[in-house]
């Protein structure tokens, strides 16, 4: 399996798909939805579908053998989620620019920089889609593991799939205090 790696790395989508999919101006740089293409690839999809799994794809779309349930698994699963994890980095990648100066952000005479309160609220709910659409990958790679059989693959030097989606605390109200949990406050 040829891990299709480097700079010239076969992409899940292209730059025109990502602008179209999520209505970007077409005046957005590709290079700019390129890198943060890749970024989101390797940085979620990688570690949700784990290494072997996700060069497998790669390949796939590389050699244009893309068909059946690999087809339907980009189309149905790995694409939206992707898109919402592109969105969630993009909303950094790209406010800032790196110039000569140092770090730089975009500003333009006809439109307003969103409040940082703002962006974190974005941020947040595109957060809770993305980890959805990870969730709903998840599922169909595990119950339909015989259809995907480098789900239970793990090659050396390569990351297992990631077993759940979501990834935040929970509260439980109550407190702790030398060594024992105290939730009477529950029932008070």
């Amino acid at each position: 399996m040829s891990q299709n790696s480097g700079s010239t790395r076969t992409l899940f989508v292209s730059p025109e798909f990502t602008k179209s999919w999520l209505g970007i101006d077409s005046n957005v740089d590709d290079a700019i939805i390129t890198r943060t293409l890749r970024l989101a690839e390797d940085k979620h999809i990688k570690a949700i579908a784990g290494g072997t799994l996700y060069y497998s794809l790669i390949d796939k779309i590389s050699t244009n053998t893309l068909t059946g349930n690999y087809k339907f698994l980009m189309d149905n699963f790995v694409i939206p989620c992707l898109m919402e994890y592109f969105l969630w980095e993009f909303t950094y990648t790209g406010s800032y620019k790196f110039k000569n100066i140092g770090m730089t952000k975009q500003t333009s005479e006809n439109s307003e920089s969103v409040p940082e309160s703002e962006r974190n609220a974005i941020r947040n709910s595109i957060m809770q889609n993305a980890m959805a659409y990870e969730d709903a990958l998840i599922r169909e790679t595990r119950v339909n593991s015989a259809n995907y059989p480098e789900i239970n693959t793990i090659e050396p030097d390569m990351n297992a799939p990631r077993a759940e989606a979501y990834r935040s605390s929970i509260f439980i109200p109550g407190t702790y205090d030398r060594g024992k949990w105290n939730s009477e406050d529950l029932y008070n």
